[in-house]
Order: structure tokens, then sequence, then C-alpha cells
């Protein structure tokens, strides 16, 4: 005979009739054994269990939003040298912490390749003065492109590099500054190559077509041609002089050599900046200025990032457009020099070695003296020769007139 061993909901056991009703419910089934009980010959294990119900699991939540909600600009007639600021907050309205990363998409490559964004996150306030404070998680690089462009990490799934945390209710403020450089919509005037007429000769049928003959010029055409050359190269070298010193002085502007990187691409090394006079008054954050160094050795020319007054007085905070960071001086109005209006490129170390040097100034203003002076003696020998041979001609008509008088008188 064996004993009955029940496994009950809450190890209660409830008879009905003959039989025995078993109730289960779910839940953890804590299961205990106890002693054995032998009745004859066989063997019976009494049993026990209890449940514990309502057992759940609930997941966090993810909710991302960024405010506002539709254009962070609204941009119309931006012009090169022109600044915007706008905030985007970004904020996390779930249980969980979460990671995020921005991308920009645009809807052409052009614009976007010339605006120039920089993002920043823990600034005092979003604009030109607040911009100086934070922390840079972007830039300076493009605002986008049309095959989008990763600002902020990457939206690859899971951890990527440059991610930014949020902590659950937590939310964080980007400070957006898109410019349009002053470079932008520049063009490069090329030089105009003159086209030559070709000559082309038919061949006579049923005969080869004739090579020119190779000759080698005289000393006097090779001598004449490189007088030639010299005096274009120096003619070229004087009118450059000319553009880049007394063209510009005519209309106000002073001209400086750069000969440094910090100011690329706007500036590059051996271009000639072109200095108006300017005001304090007149300078505008994004205008690139010439001041005088604080030892007074020479100037320097840098971007204004931004204006202060302290005590009175105007300073400018400046910064290479090449330079990381802003210059470590500030820099007071009585140190202006003037406001950059355009350059002449790469002919500023030409215009160096001609002002400087005093050989190669020497060669500039006598080689086409020399020139001119040496084709007016030709044309005055020239024209001597013409007078000499014209007189002879004349003596011999003379001659010939009076043995013609001679031979009628003595025929009559």
């Amino acid at each position: 005979m064996y004993g009955l061993s029940n496994i009950l909901g809450i190890g209660q056991m409830l008879q009905s009739g003959a039989g025995v009703v078993r109730l289960i419910t779910s839940g953890l089934v804590l299961t205990a054994a106890g002693g054995a009980l032998v009745v004859t010959t066989t063997g019976a294990l009494f049993t026990d269990s209890a449940v514990v119900p309502a057992n759940s699991f609930t997941t966090g939540t993810l909710d991302v939003n960024a405010s506002p909600t539709s254009a962070v600009f609204n941009v119309s007639s931006m012009a090169p040298g022109d600044v915007e600021y706008a905030p985007l907050t970004i904020s996390n309205g779930g249980s969980l912490a979460l990671r995020y990363a921005l991308s920009s998409s645009t809807t052409e490559n052009t614009l976007a390749a010339q605006l120039d964004l920089r993002i920043k996150t823990g600034v005092s306030t979003c604009d030109a003065s607040g911009f100086n404070s934070g922390t840079t998680v972007y830039g300076a690089g493009d605002l986008g492109s049309t095959t989008g462009v990763d600002l902020i990490g990457a939206p690859t799934t899971g951890a990527q590099t440059g991610d930014r945390t949020l902590a659950a209710s937590a939310s964080e403020s980007l400070c957006f500054k898109v410019s349009l450089p002053l470079a932008s919509g520049m063009l490069a005037i090329a030089p105009i190559r003159g086209l030559r007429d070709m000559q082309h000769t038919q061949p006579v049928l049923g005969s080869a077509p004739r090579l020119p003959k190779f000759r080698i010029p005289s000393l006097r055409k090779l001598a004449k041609t490189l007088m030639f050359i010299a005096m274009g190269a120096t003619l070229t070298v004087s009118v450059l002089v000319a553009a880049a010193t007394f063209i510009p002085s005519m209309f106000g502007l002073k001209t400086m050599v750069v000969t440094s990187g910090s100011m690329q691409p706007y500036l590059d090394p051996g271009d000639v900046a072109l200095v108006r006079s300017a005001h304090a008054n007149e300078v505008a954050i994004g205008d690139a200025i010439s001041y005088y160094r604080p030892d007074g050795q020479g100037l320097i020319t840098h971007r204004v990032v931004d204006m202060q007054v302290l005590n009175g007085v105007v300073y400018f905070q400046t910064k290479g457009d090449n330079n990381l960071s802003a210059d470590a001086n500030l820099t007071p109005a009585n140190a202006l020099f003037g406001i950059v209006d355009g350059r002449l490129p790469k002919i500023g170390f030409l215009l160096q070695k001609v002002t400087t040097n005093k050989l190669i100034r020497l060669l500039t203003l006598s080689i086409p003296v020399l020139v001119i002076a040496g084709h007016e003696l030709r044309n005055l020998s020239k024209l001597a020769k013409e007078a000499g041979a014209k007189k002879g001609l004349e003596s011999v008509s003379q001659l010939d007139l009076r043995d013609e008088r001679r031979v009628t008188s003595a025929g009559a």
C-alpha cells in the first residue's frame, strides 16, 4: 500500500468524497521534505509546499526630446563675415540613463561646405560673449552634407566614441555657432591666354611635306631677345609694385605683407593684406583687424571674436582663424591700425624683396630706364642715317640738273 503525496496550492488538503482534489496556483513553489513513514514493507515520504505569487518585471523607459522641436536656425540674406548663434536643449524624460548622438544632413553641399559649425556645451549664454566659455564638442567643421555628417558621437547601435550621456530626467543645452567666413565666395581671377592662329600648309599631291629648317639665331638676335625678356620681367615687377603700393594708396588702403599662417585660409603667407584706417566704433565682431603688438614691435592681423568695455575703454578679443584658442591678451582700441578689406594673393614676398633689397630695387628702376634710353638712341641714330641719305640724294639731283643745263646751253 502506498501513501498519497499531494502538492497543494498553499499546502492545504481538501477532501471531496472518495477522491482528493489538487489545487495548484502559479508562483514560486517551495518544497519541504519530511521523514518517511513505513507501512508494511513500503515507505512513504511526507511533503509540503508554499507558493509566492504576484512576481512582476517592468522595463525602464527611454524618452529623448529636443527643444526647439522645429528649426534651430532660420537665417536669410547671410553675407560673408556673418555669425549666428542658437541653443538646442536635449532632455531625457525617461527613467533610464541614455547615450545620444547628433548628426546633420542638408539638401545641398555647396553652401553647407562654406558654412562653418561649432558646438559647445556649458556656455554661460548662447551668444558672442558667452560662447568663449564652455567646452567644444564639435568643430569647427562643415554644417553638414546631403549624405549626413556626424556631429556628436555616431548613430550606430552600441557605445560609440563621442556619444553624450544623460541621466534620467536630466537635460543639457548645446550652443550652435554658424559662421560664413569672409573668404567665402571670393573668386580667383585666372589669366586669359591668347589664342594663336595656326597656319596649315597643304602638301602638294605626290610630294612629301617639307619640314622647316632649323636656324641657329645670331648673337645679335639672341642679345635682342634677352634684352626684351629682361625688359618684360622688370616692367612686370614694376607694374606689380605699383599695383601693390600706389594703386591701393589712391583708395586710402595700406599694404601689409602676411608672413605667418595664423589667418589661413583667409590670408596665406605671402599675401598682401589691404588695410583701411578705421575708428574703434567701426569694428564689428567677425572683422579681421590689424593692430600694434603690446611691445610696439610690428603689427598683428587677427579676427575679432568678442568686444568688451573695461573701465570705459573698448577692448578687442582676437583670434587667428587657424589657431585653436583666442589670443591671451585683450587689444585696446588705441592699438587699432585698421580693418582688413581684401588681399592681393602671393605677391607679398616679391614686394618685400623689391622694397627692402637695394640691389633688386636698383635693377628694377635702372633696367627699364636703360632699355628706354637705348631704344631712343637707336631711333635717333636711324633718323640721322635717313637724314644723311636724303641729303646725299638731294646733292646728286642738283648735280644732274646742272649737267642738264650745261648741255642745253652748248646746243644753243
